[in-house]
């Protein structure tokens, strides 16, 4: 029997941030043009939202694509019971899922990402030394690639300045999003 503090083996490789972040670059560049809101329907934002899955899940120790035991300890607790609620009672691979569509469609992504750069120890804890999260230079740019996009995607929405990545929600009547409940209207990336 091993110990219990023993982790499994992390394949890791600095060897895969390059092409990874210039994948990640090719994406962005292909959606800022975009005119409409993107969603999963839409094959580019179907590639970037499983990229950016991929990128948080790269190099965790747990080896097993949770990432959000690392996230949760950046939201309030009132935000994780929300989606908690939302997305019912699913495993934590799911709710890694369900946090990431959250950011994306809030577009929250960025400035959640910003937190996530600015607590090196909290990295450290999580992910392994080879990660992609763990390079500092790499995580800046995808940062700021994923600002352009939320730019991009509020340009796609007339009349919205509150920063939600939803259109409908934010021209709702109050009635309305009563009816919907408030993140209903925000599942623009639906997984369920």
């Amino acid at each position: 029997l091993s110990p219990v503090s023993l982790r499994p083996d992390v394949r890791a490789s600095r060897s895969q941030h390059g092409p990874f972040q210039n994948k990640l670059a090719k994406l962005v560049e292909k959606l800022s043009p975009e005119r409409e809101v993107v969603d999963l329907e839409h094959e580019t934002g179907r590639v970037l939202f499983n990229s950016m899955d991929s990128f948080f899940a790269y190099g965790l120790l747990s080896g097993d694509k949770v990432y959000w035991r690392f996230v949760r300890e950046f939201l309030p607790k009132t935000q994780q019971q929300l989606l908690r609620a939302e997305w019912g009672d699913i495993d934590s691979r799911r709710l890694s899922i369900a946090w990431l569509k959250d950011a994306f469609n809030r577009g929250t992504l960025h400035f959640q990402m910003l937190s996530f750069k600015n607590n090196r120890k909290m990295i450290e804890r999580f992910y392994h030394r080879n990660a992609c999260m763990s390079n500092g230079g790499m995580l800046e740019a995808v940062t700021d690639m994923i600002m352009i996009n939320t730019l991009s995607q509020s340009r796609a929405r007339p009349g919205c300045n509150c920063g939600a990545a939803h259109y409908s929600y934010c021209n709702s009547t109050s009635k309305e999003k009563e009816k919907n409940g408030s993140f209903q209207a925000f599942l623009l990336l639906g997984y369920k």
